[in-house]
């Protein structure tokens, strides 16, 4: 059987075990430093494993590799110089984040020259108490780091971001913005320390947005959207976040990075929620579907109006309904569907009433398509005058000939009997 270690890696969790993996030579003089290492790796409340401790039919191999892909710490012991712990050590490296491998050695002489740029732990034999004292140290500074970097790391992944753009955001935010990682994860996780400054993490974020290529510009923006919008952010820095917003919804001026529109609707959303800032955010959220359609991919569009259907909120239903009077055709469209997908029967009312007048057919089947979600047989009537009474809309040129197909159908949904369908499909046949 051919074990070929990146194979193995290829589909692992990184760094998901509480445990501390040893690679180290198997020798009784090392023995002591191992149970060094097991101690104080106990103090911390974690598990500590070496390759004669697991205890499974797979190939050595195999379980070595898996356990260097799920341990959370890595410590490698090069004292003697040891193939294979440095083949293991080159699997390390070549698969995980250098805060989570701890290096050590009793000499610096046993650490090849092409390794000693690292940070290594020089210890002695005789001084087995130092040694744990700074293996705690270097172990808990490798747990919290590790961890902050899997906290953006699921946070990206929610974000729709591949695994291999995710890791290459990481390896950027830590080389580039290394204080800033243990900081956005405690504001994330709602665990700040007292030292942590909300405001300046998230400045730091935002003006280094124009600094990286478009995805990774990308992937910042969603980091600062998601800090602005967090539990803690919202709680405790609701001020900030107003002091922010308040310009970009009223004026149009403020901070360039924060008029990214996903990062404005998200706020939006949280304002929303949390009654901050509500009309101005309503506002803006219903003028972004201004943005005509014209066929083309619009992600954050489709996220807004999913927002809207989804949301129950009064004011919402009444700033919807207030823009089937806009001057836009394609708003009184965008508009209707919304509206039709909420199903208020007073805003299926109003739509009713919005269609007497409406004159685009496009944004007439929007609405009569709406008004048949209502399922309210008190409109039947508006759905077929305004078919016979527009038929120039849909009978010459590029309009819309397949209105009348949606008036039948939401005849039929609407629970009319067959013979009124019939004498309604009548009528039609003859203005076409």
């Amino acid at each position: 059987m051919n074990i070929y270690p990146r194979d193995l890696l290829s589909n692992s969790k990184t760094g998901l075990i509480k445990q501390a993996f040893v690679m180290m030579p198997f020798s009784s003089e090392l023995d002591k430093t191992f149970v060094t290492i097991s101690d104080a790796c106990k103090e911390l409340g974690i598990t500590c494993l070496r390759a004669d401790s697991l205890y499974n039919p797979k190939p050595i191999l195999t379980s070595i590799v898996e356990s260097i892909g799920t341990s959370q710490v890595l410590i490698v012991d090069m004292t003697d110089k040891n193939p294979n712990v440095f083949y293991e050590l080159g699997i390390a490296h070549t698969n995980r984040r250098l805060e989570s491998v701890i290096l050590i050695s009793q000499t610096l002489e046993d650490v090849p020259f092409d390794l000693r740029h690292l940070p290594i732990l020089v210890y002695s034999m005789d001084s087995q108490l130092k040694l744990k004292v700074e293996l705690k140290s270097r172990i808990t500074v490798s747990i919290a780091t590790t961890n902050s970097l899997n906290v953006i790391r699921q946070l990206m992944f929610g974000g729709n971001f591949n695994n291999h753009q995710v890791n290459s955001f990481i390896d950027t935010l830590s080389s580039s913005l290394p204080s800033l990682v243990q900081q956005v994860a405690r504001f994330l996780e709602d665990m700040p320390n007292d030292t942590d400054n909300f405001e300046n993490a998230y400045w730091t974020i935002v003006k280094s947005i124009d600094e990286f290529s478009d995805l990774t510009q990308q992937q910042l923006q969603f980091l600062a959207i998601s800090l602005l919008s967090c539990e803690y952010a919202i709680r405790e820095q609701n001020g900030f976040i107003q002091e922010q917003l308040r310009p970009v919804l009223t004026s149009r001026y403020g901070d360039e990075k924060l008029r990214h529109p996903m990062i404005i609707s998200s706020l939006c959303f949280a304002a929303i929620r949390n009654g901050f800032l509500k009309s101005e955010s309503i506002n803006w959220l219903i003028s972004y579907l201004q943005n005509e359609k014209m066929g083309r991919i619009d992600p954050l569009r489709g996220q807004i109006e999913a927002w809207l259907i989804e949301d129950r909120d009064d004011d919402i239903e009444k700033a919807l309904v207030q823009e089937l009077k806009s001057d836009l055709p394609h708003m009184r469209e965008a508009v209707a569907d919304i509206l039709g997908m909420r199903r208020s029967p007073n805003s299926i009312a109003r739509v009713a009433d919005a269609l007497d007048i409406e004159g685009d057919p496009y944004a007439a089947r929007s609405m009569i398509s709406a008004i048949s979600r209502g399922n309210n047989s008190n409109h039947v009537k508006r759905i077929e005058n305004w078919i016979i009474q527009n038929s120039h809309l849909w009978t010459s040129g590029p309009k819309s000939p397949s209105l009348p197909n949606t008036a039948i159908q939401a005849l039929r949904h609407m629970g009319c009997n067959a013979e009124a369908i019939s004498i309604f499909e009548q009528r039609v046949s003859k203005l076409r």
